[in-house]
């Protein structure tokens, strides 16, 4: 199968401009990773096949003279053009809760004292939305936590309010953040 290459109609066989251009790359690899050698014309020895003499020459030296390092101080690195990764995100909660009524407590928690952004890792967006309606006075007590159907529904009694709060058992289980997903005042 022939194929058109240009628009003045080239064909050529399939393969050969990607042929063609590993083949270029190749040659321009070699060319820049090659050494550098010395150039003889025909019928002179090469540099490294020239007579050498025995008699040393006091004052002649092949070495350079020694000049010893000057001292410096530390420098401090300057600004890197390559990106720099951040270092992992601290969970602001410490360690995710491991039952659903730890969780529950640590999201009312949260929300009683105003910490943000421990909030916004123990609660979906609605629920942070919905515990944020009310303003408590104080912790509230821990009433009850009733599994029900993947979920567990734990009650808080304050002094003027009942809430509850839906954790979902499977994020919990799994250490993820953000399994308080609803929160419901009564």
């Amino acid at each position: 199968m022939w194929r058109t290459v240009s628009p003045t109609r080239v064909l050529t066989p399939p393969g050969t401009l990607a042929q063609l251009a590993v083949l270029g790359l190749a040659v321009a690899t070699l060319t820049a990773c090659g050494t550098e050698r010395p150039r003889t014309e025909p019928g002179r020895p090469s540099p490294s096949s020239a007579p050498t003499s025995s008699v040393p020459n006091p004052t002649a030296s092949s070495a350079p003279p020694f000049t010893p390092p000057t001292p410096t101080r530390p420098q401090r690195p300057g600004p890197s053009s390559t990106p720099q990764i951040p270092p992992p995100a601290r969970d602001p909660v410490g360690v995710m809760p491991d039952t659903p009524k730890a969780y529950a407590e640590a999201f009312v928690a949260a929300w009683v004292s105003g910490t943000t952004p421990a909030l916004a890792e123990l609660g979906t967006r609605a629920a942070v939305a919905q515990a944020r309606t009310a303003k408590p006075a104080g912790m509230p007590q821990l009433r009850a936590c009733r599994p029900n159907a993947r979920s567990t529904y734990c009650t808080f009694e304050g002094d003027e309010y009942t809430v509850t709060v839906r954790v979902v058992d499977d994020l919990v289980q799994d250490k993820r953040p953000q399994a308080v997903t609803e929160v419901i005042f009564h």
